[in-house]
């Protein structure tokens, strides 16, 4: 487990620019109650998901005004007997549902729509990557946000990144922090 860790941000790289733990990493154990993912959009659930061994997850946030907050959770994921690439490749060609029902209970079911790819430049030194956006324009200010994802593979570990921003914060000022927050979490993936 410890090259698993070794693949996760840590808080002396994000407290710089602003984040917070809000939750600790946490190893998920699979068990047949449990359906491990690297994300929940579209609740794609290719067969990729059946070869991963195991997940961490952590989550940071940051006050960006007095309302705005943005949260960022990061998943590392073993793939046994494929390439992490391969999963990637599933999910991306699963994100054209168009519009879900986000399955996380705090959300409460609120709906959100897949935009297009982030197009972010090539990252160096993976073996695969995807970026995209998504928007849940909600009633409630408290539930709207502007999220952005990133997917990288290298090997048999996959790693994603969801950069949520809700309560004012600018689709740009998102954008901006996942290509940022992009080169921090390839570096982490390369020291697995």
């Amino acid at each position: 487990m410890a090259s698993l860790a070794q693949g996760m941000l840590t808080s002396d790289t994000l407290y710089p620019l602003g984040f917070r733990v809000a939750r600790e990493p946490a190893e998920l154990i699979p068990n047949h109650e449990y359906w491990h993912a690297l994300i929940d959009t579209c609740d794609i659930r290719p067969p990729s998901d059946r070869a991963i061994t195991h997940e961490l997850r952590a989550m940071w946030s940051a006050q960006t005004t007095d309302t705005a907050t943005t949260k960022v959770e990061q998943r590392i994921l073993r793939y046994e007997g494929l390439p992490a690439a391969e999963a990637i490749g599933e999910l991306r060609a699963g994100l054209d549902c168009g519009s879900y029902d986000d399955p996380r209970p705090r959300r409460n079911g609120a709906r959100y729509t897949v935009l297009a790819d982030l197009g972010l430049p090539p990252v160096t030194d993976v073996d695969a990557q995807h970026a995209f956006c998504e928007r849940n324009d909600e009633q409630d200010q408290w539930l709207r946000s502007f999220d952005c994802t990133v997917l990288l593979a290298r090997g048999s570990f996959a790693t994603s990144l969801r950069l949520e921003a809700s309560n004012g914060v600018t689709d740009e000022h998102t954008r901006a922090a996942t290509q940022e927050l992009t080169t921090l979490l390839r570096d982490a993936l390369l020291r697995t």
